[in-house]
């Protein structure tokens, strides 16, 4: 805005209104900035208000000018294993277009985007993207970890002890400790889980502050991180930085990388698919099988650990970790970064604090990194598994299906005592527009690890997998079932493979009684609101990132 807002005749209807907000001419001389906050007091949205002030400080230092506004939230961990899920992608479509309309229509020069909320953020980078305007993130970053009874506790771990009480392996009291004291404070969870995986990633793209990621929600550094994000905004958009300039094949390859090498939850990968896409830059099933076949685990946090967020971080964060991958030249430092440097200027001179938390690439936590892309009969266009978060015997699952369509089915199956082992548990009607929306079957998961089934028994869904699944647990399966994947049409008993040498899981069914099931297959009814409707009818298969098609012609 800057000069056009302070001096055109024809904005000076928008200059009385700024000026009726507080604003004077100095003000509406400089550019103008946009502070958009998704804020949840649900999840922490009193801190990330803090936040807000603390960067529209540093904004105004640095010689611009701030407008805070909200932006639609959603606090995907609140609705865990109930029907409020579903709403978590299209929430991040929703939080997509707000950010659009926000930064396009109101003529803003630059954005700062600050969430708590791994879809949001995710949604908000997305419209940031689109609007190709200069923007920088801002997580509200990790809580820390509570300790009880001498462990670190979030709440994954409430989930699973809840599973646990039901199968009658603790007590109530126990529970109820635990639900009094695992979350400390305002932040994401402690560890690798959707939030913080997101956030890794997107330090890795470029477009945070170094060590955004990873300071303590609570902390001074947190503070002064945002400071500086509302200082160097202004440096960007004086320079016309714009994020696609930042945002290249190579940096989503870094990006990646990043997350291959820690214990990710694989919900991020899919997040960062959809915000490729906005660029136009196409992740296919191969690439990102290449990075996590050459990419060695190098931090495994909670809640495969008793490692946090916080042992991360006083070990030298994204920054530490991405000079480690530089050093094997697994990443390219060439890329540019909202810093106005380099990578290699960014990670220049970075040493790893504590190697027993970002292992050296010579004594590395496993050759391969923490996810692996699967093909075969039951998932033709891909499918995705977390190989971080357990010790693997052997490499191949095989199993007799017990089929559910729906999460709630399968969990009360679970908690009964109805799942044996060697069983495989297939929970389809979850993906994109299934669900609709592929929630994260996160109580699925806990109750596998609370009922101690964990790598004896094995899941295949077409929804999204949270990152406390532990064993053989196969997510994102494409085509899904309610776009006539196969997954819809295996039957209890089938024996089902799953096969990390050859990166595939199939049925083991004759391709005759494939098609003749395939005949008389008819699609689940979708009876969803208006909001999950539209979705279900708009979006992408999950490996185009599950977000809306940009061209409702080409709608279902």
């Amino acid at each position: 805005m800057g000069k056009m807002l302070a001096q055109a005749t024809e904005k000076s209807p928008q200059r009385a209104i700024l000026k009726n907000i507080g604003l004077d001419d100095e003000a509406l001389s400089k550019p103008l900035v946009a502070v958009i906050t998704s804020s949840v007091e649900l999840a922490g949205g009193r801190a990330l208000l803090e936040l807000e002030k603390t960067v529209s400080a540093g904004i105004r230092e640095g010689g611009g000018t701030p407008v805070s506004l909200p932006c639609s939230g959603f606090f995907a961990d609140f609705t865990k294993g109930t029907a409020g899920a579903k709403y978590a992608l299209p929430s991040r479509e929703l939080a997509a277009d707000s950010v659009e309309a926000i930064l396009v229509s109101q003529m803003f020069e630059g954005a700062v985007l600050i969430s708590g909320e791994a879809e949001s953020l995710a949604g908000m980078t997305m419209g940031a993207v689109r609007a190709n305007i200069p923007f920088i993130v801002l997580p509200s970053g990790p809580m820390n970890s509570s300790i009880v009874k001498g462990k670190k506790a979030g709440l994954s771990d409430v989930e699973e002890m809840a599973c646990a009480m039901k199968a009658g392996k603790c007590s109530e009291d126990d529970l109820k400790k635990l639900e009094d004291n695992a979350l400390n404070g305002s932040g994401m969870q402690n560890g690798l889980l959707h939030g913080n995986s997101l956030m890794c990633a997107l330090e890795a793209l470029g477009l945070s502050l170094p060590k955004a990621a990873t300071a303590p929600a609570s902390s001074g550094e947190r503070n002064r991180i945002a400071f500086q994000s509302g200082k160097k905004i202004v440096q960007l958009l004086t320079e016309d930085v714009r994020p696609k300039m930042i945002l290249s094949r190579e940096s989503f390859t870094n990006a990646i990388t990043v997350l291959s090498s820690i214990n990710t939850a694989t919900s991020a990968v899919i997040d960062l698919i959809a915000i490729a896409a906005e660029c136009n830059i196409e992740l296919s099933l191969d690439h990102l099988q290449a990075i996590a076949t050459k990419t060695p685990l190098l931090v495994k946090l909670v809640p495969d650990s008793q490692l946090d967020m916080l042992d991360f971080h006083s070990a030298g964060g994204i920054t530490a970790l991405m000079a480690q991958l530089a050093s094997n030249e697994l990443i390219s430092v060439d890329c540019r970064t909202v810093m106005l440097d380099r990578v290699s200027k960014v990670i220049e001179n970075v040493e790893v604090l504590n190697a027993d938390v970002i292992h050296k690439m010579e004594s590395p936590i496993s050759k391969r990194g923490s996810f692996t892309l699967l093909k075969g009969n039951l998932a033709e266009d891909g499918a995705i598994i977390k190989t971080a978060g357990y010790e693997r015997k052997n490499s191949v699952f095989k199993g007799k299906a017990v089929c559910f369509n729906s999460e709630e089915d399968a969990v009360y199956a679970i908690n009964s005592g109805d799942i044996k082992e060697e069983s495989v548990i297939v929970i389809r009607y979850e993906g994109p527009i299934g669900g609709p929306g592929m929630r994260e079957l996160s109580s699925a998961c806990s109750a596998i690890n609370g009922k101690e089934l964990a790598g004896k028994v094995a899941i295949i869904t077409d929804g999204r997998l949270p990152g406390n699944e532990k064993g053989f647990n196969v997510g994102c399966i494409s085509p899904e079932a309610a776009a006539g994947g196969k997954l819809a049409i295996v039957n209890n008993g089938d024996t089902i493979k799953i096969d990390l040498v050859n990166y595939r899981v199939d049925v083991d069914v004759p391709m005759k009684e494939l098609l003749a099931r395939g005949k008389k297959y008819h699609p689940k009814a979708n009876t969803s609101t208006d909001l999950l409707l539209r979705y279900s009818t708009l979006c992408l298969p999950s490996f185009l990132g599950a977000g809306m098609k940009k061209n409702p012609k080409n709608s279902r």
